[in-house]
């Protein structure tokens, strides 16, 4: 999708596993933050927030914290890291 052609472009490769959760981690807190407006950020506010679209997919979390949408798959091909589905 465009965020991972923009990632390529950014690192000159396709990112990691570890990058592209990374990259989630930091976009769904600062989709959070930008939600709250000015009020304190905590879990629950962040649980609760609409999904925001990762590079690993669609990011929503259930009641019990815990990540709700269905897991990615992917392969590495020439030192690559390509989505399955």
């Amino acid at each position: 999708g465009a965020l991972e052609a923009r990632a390529r472009r950014a690192l000159g490769r396709a990112p990691t596993a570890l990058e592209a959760f990374a990259h989630d981690a930091a976009l769904v807190v600062a989709e959070a933050t930008r939600r709250q407006a000015g009020r304190a950020l905590t879990a629950a506010s962040v649980r609760s927030a609409p999904a925001v679209a990762g590079l690993t997919g669609a990011i929503r979390f259930g009641s019990d914290g815990a990540r709700a949408d269905p897991p990615r798959i992917y392969t590495v091909a020439g030192g690559e890291l390509r989505a399955v589905r």
